[in-house]
């Protein structure tokens, strides 16, 4: 999950300064692994992507919305043992997904790869 830090002395209202994103183990009650950005570099993809090597086998990583992205779909497959569910917004980030079955979409598929336009 993502946090934010408030803090701001001179205005009434509080804004954010600050993300936290955290990987939280729910059955020992603990983090595991925390990276703070600026509001201004805040990367929560990246900040997946980063904590993801530190995870043991056989994990099971709960996202909230803003993570999804092929790219990081395409990271958490290739890591043996690891299960996810990332919650998505239909039609959001990633509009595709409202098109999907609800199943098994793996799918083997054959391309021609070229250096040329």
């Amino acid at each position: 999950p993502t946090s934010k830090y408030v803090c701001d002395f001179s205005k009434n209202k509080p804004y954010c300064q600050m993300y936290v994103n955290t990987l939280y183990d729910l059955l020992n009650k603990s983090y595991q692994d925390c990276i703070s950005q600026p509001k201004t570099a805040m990367d929560e993809r990246g900040s997946v992507l980063a904590m993801l090597d530190h995870l043991p086998d056989d994990s099971i990583v709960m996202m909230d919305r803003g993570y999804p992205s092929f790219n990081l779909i395409e990271n958490l497959n290739r890591h043996q043992g690891l299960h996810y569910l990332i919650r998505a917004k239909l039609g959001g980030s990633i509009k595709e997904i409202q098109n999907l079955p609800d199943g098994e979409c793996d799918q083997a598929i054959a391309c021609r790869v070229t250096t040329s336009n």
